[in-house]
């Protein structure tokens, strides 16, 4: 971690200084080269590594688990069963023969807009136009039998009115591990909309076998790139010969998957492999002729450098709950006022709830919408307050089942209460959108100031005139109690779920001068960047708008600014032993592959800004911004 090259230099006035070895915001200094094996190259630009900021690598079910097995009808026949994901591989049954998973779903239609689907992340029809997927199909037969892919327009589906098209044509290698690839914008063989037809997609499935249900599949990734070639030319082969070239992969047992085959070595035997479409990783690279190995080495795809910012981000602004004085950390049963309809425990920092089919629960615990269970949480609501400057809503929670079923009730909604604005002694109720729910253990955050999430779904209250369609910006009146639904179960089984903490945050901020703690968390070891700087920007279409400045100072006491900056500020950062009452919290908890610095607010102008970081490992290049802004408030 970047954290463990500070070192303490001295003490000043009650402040402690700290030198950092390496200046991230000043020019960069290359660091030491990572370590080469045989062959290294960079990854190919993917949508889902660039854009989604989570390779589509099998490495967790949440890779695919997204609109999975969604029954939006009565027809059950196309599910996917025998799901598993193990060594990086997601391995199902296709029960029907038109069985299908997204790597990217839309969103649920009438839910909130939530990261990672397409509905906020689409994919850029001219950017984004050649996929591989790695992938093994279960078939001893000789027949020939077909895969496809597919995009739709929006969250609606296909099914929906909304524009789609799909790839037909593509054979199956029977039982064999196989890159297959195509350029969706000169596949010869396309149904429905063309992929260039649209700028942007909203989901994109795979049908890993047509017409030919109980198959069994087995995905080890799926890429999604930009088309630029990333080379690797192996050489000592005989001139003019072919060969077919495979890349072993697995942890705990090698899948030797064909990546090219007839490729020609050149007069000099020498041949070229496009790699843009492997997964990031080191695999055991084989050279065959006639199934007969005659070169093998090792081949690294050099991983592209991804920060994830925990500060800013949607969870490091001020903390409703906690500021008013008790934090939902689920720490104890006064976190939870009621709950009504669902058995609950709070044990361990977790509150748990289960919640009985719908068939199963009395009539005062059944809706009237699809007659699903209504259980009821009342969280503590210490205190009546405007909550318009609260803008994220976020929770840590898992449930059960096999895979997520938003469309039976697998969601939470958040309501809250406030005074009617024209009758005493009445009051509002307001009732937001759906978070689809993901089975396991899973963070979840909403921006409640996004013009889809901002406005209530429903309104209610014990008097008529409640204003209807408020955006949560705008909620003024103090707030008179929260409410959490945390499912509406019409399935045959019961929910358990486990809550570890709630949250609703404001936009994180610092007082002009207060140097204010920018980290991240890398996909990587920090120490493998030649260089990293950071900048922040009120547009995320311009990231590099304007270079971080290390702070140089520590926050002064409260009665008087800071002072400016020093002519050592890119050497230094300066951290206050004792915060005063401006200051954001000095130094945030530590996380994976850290990189923290101290911004020197002094010279930035009030407002908010996103900070982003460009990264270069020698490898790859990447700039990447935070989720959330910081607001800078004038002294």
């Amino acid at each position: 971690m970047l954290r463990l090259t500070i070192k303490i230099i001295g003490y000043l006035t009650g402040f402690m200084f700290l030198g950092v070895s390496w200046a991230l915001a000043s020019a960069a200094q290359p660091l030491s080269a990572p370590a080469v094996t045989d062959i290294t190259v960079p990854e190919g630009r993917d949508f889902a590594t660039r854009e989604l900021h989570l390779p589509w690598d099998m490495d967790v079910f949440s890779d695919v688990s997204k609109g999975i097995n969604h029954a939006e009808s009565e027809d059950y026949t196309n599910y996917i069963t025998n799901i598993t994901v193990e060594d990086g591989v997601f391995s199902g049954v296709a029960s029907g023969i038109y069985s299908e998973f997204y790597v990217l779903h839309p969103g649920t239609e009438n839910g909130l807009y939530l990261p990672g689907t397409g509905v906020l992340t689409p994919i850029d029809s001219s950017r984004y136009s050649c996929i591989y997927v790695a992938m093994k199909v279960d078939i001893s037969e000789s027949e020939k039998y077909y895969w496809n892919v597919g995009w739709v327009e929006d969250n609606t589906l296909d099914w929906g009115g909304g524009r789609s098209g799909k790839t037909y044509g593509n054979a199956i290698a029977n039982n064999q591990w196989v890159l297959y690839q195509m350029d969706l914008n000169t596949h010869p063989y396309i149904s429905g909309d063309a992929w260039s037809s649209l700028p942007y997609w909203q989901g994109f499935r795979i049908t890993p076998i047509l017409q030919r249900a109980g198959t069994s599949f087995h995905v080890d990734w799926v890429r999604l790139t930009d088309c630029a070639p990333v080379d690797v030319s192996l050489s000592g082969l005989s001139a003019g010969q072919t060969y077919d070239i495979f890349l072993g992969h697995g942890s705990t047992e090698e899948r030797q998957i064909l990546v090219a085959s007839g490729v020609a070595a050149d007069d000099s035997g020498n041949l070229s492999l496009d790699v843009q479409g492997v997964e990031a990783d080191t695999y055991t690279y084989y050279v065959k002729q006639n199934n007969t190995t005659v070169q093998q080495g090792t081949l690294t795809i050099e991983p592209a450098p991804i920060p994830t910012f925990t500060s800013p981000s949607p969870f490091s602004g001020a903390d409703y709950s906690t500021t008013w004085g008790n934090p939902w950390d689920m720490s104890s049963s006064d976190d939870i006022v009621a709950v009504y309809c669902a058995s609950w425990n709070v044990k361990d920092g977790s509150f748990d709830v289960d919640t009985l089919p719908a068939s199963q629960l009395p009539p005062e615990c059944v809706g009237s919408g699809a007659h699903e269970a209504d259980p009821r949480v009342y969280l503590n609501t210490p205190a009546a307050v405007d909550i318009s400057s609260y803008r994220y809503l976020s929770f840590k929670h898992s449930i059960n089942g096999d895979w997520p079923r938003p469309e039976d009730g697998m969601i939470v909604r958040w309501m809250w209460r406030v005074p009617h604005p024209t009758q005493p002694g009445k009051f509002c109720v307001y009732v937001s959108r759906s978070v689809a729910l993901d089975v396991g253990l899973h963070t979840y955050w909403v921006d409640l100031y996004n013009p889809r999430n901002t406005i209530p779904e429903e309104t209610s209250g014990n008097a008529s005139g409640c204003p209807v369609n408020v955006a949560w910006k705008n909620q003024h009146s103090p707030i008179q109690y929260f409410r959490m639904d945390p499912n509406e179960n019409i399935t045959s089984f019961t929910f358990h779920q486990q809550f570890d903490w709630i949250k609703l945050t404001k936009v994180p901020e610092v007082y002009q001068g207060v140097p204010f703690p920018i980290q991240v968390s890398l996909s990587k070891d920090p120490a493998l960047l030649r260089s990293a700087t950071f900048y922040y920007t009120t547009d995320l279409n311009d990231p590099t708008q304007h270079p971080v400045q290390i702070a140089s100072t520590a926050a002064e006491p409260a009665d008087s600014p800071p002072a400016p900056a020093g002519g050592d500020a890119a050497f230094q950062v300066y951290l206050p032993l004792v915060t005063n009452r401006y200051a954001t919290p000095v130094v945030p908890p530590a996380v994976e592959n850290e990189i923290l610095i101290y911004w020197d607010t002094s010279s930035v102008p009030s407002g908010e800004y996103y900070i982003c970081l460009a990264s270069d490992d020698g490898y790859n290049q990447t700039t990447i911004c935070s989720d959330a802004p910081v607001k800078v408030i004038p002294w």
